[in-house]
């Protein structure tokens, strides 16, 4: 009675043929479907990202004061929202805006998480929200990724924050 035994064969074994096949059936898969192009990012609306903040701002139970006019290192800031009685608000920078200020604000580039808070020359506390660093799309499904909910939240966390700080160190 003659054995057979199975010896290891120089080559790719059914395990090997079948990863392969699985891999090209993924990149033929993917090669039918031309390249996308990246989503196109837009800022949060102004006048919702001043809602969202006014918001906060009720949230904390302070009184808002819309529009307090500023001077930052000699350059004219708006301050959107303020709390009234109190030396503090919230600046939602649009482009424009943060062109026209130049040099006046510290870089923010280095970390787009980080709060950027300036010190008016009256002694007002800034917030300085800049409009690029809450972006979204208007895609929906698998194609869409910057929520505006996501955005939305950013925004009302960053306020919060302020605010709580503000609060809880009692700012003037």
């Amino acid at each position: 009675m003659q054995r057979t035994w199975f010896v290891a064969r120089r080559g790719a074994g059914p395990a090997a043929y079948g990863l392969a096949s699985a891999l090209l059936a993924i990149l033929a898969s993917c090669a039918t479907e031309p390249p996308r192009r990246p989503n196109v990012l837009h800022p949060v609306d102004t006048h919702r990202a001043l809602d969202l903040i006014g918001g906060v701002f009720d949230e904390a139970g302070l009184t808002v004061e819309k529009g307090r006019p500023e001077i930052v290192n000699a350059r004219s800031l708006t301050v959107d929202e303020a709390a009234k009685g109190h030396k503090y608000g919230i600046a939602f920078l649009t482009r424009d805006a943060q062109l026209s200020l130049g040099d006046a604000l510290p870089n923010h580039d280095a970390n787009p998480d980080a709060l950027v808070v300036v010190d008016s020359d009256s002694g007002d506390r800034i917030l300085v929200l800049f409009e690029r660093d809450y972006l979204t799309d208007d895609l929906e499904g698998p194609a869409h990724s910057a929520t505006s909910i996501a955005a939305e939240v950013k925004i009302q966390r960053d306020a919060r924050d302020f605010l709580r700080n503000a609060v809880r160190d009692k700012w003037p």
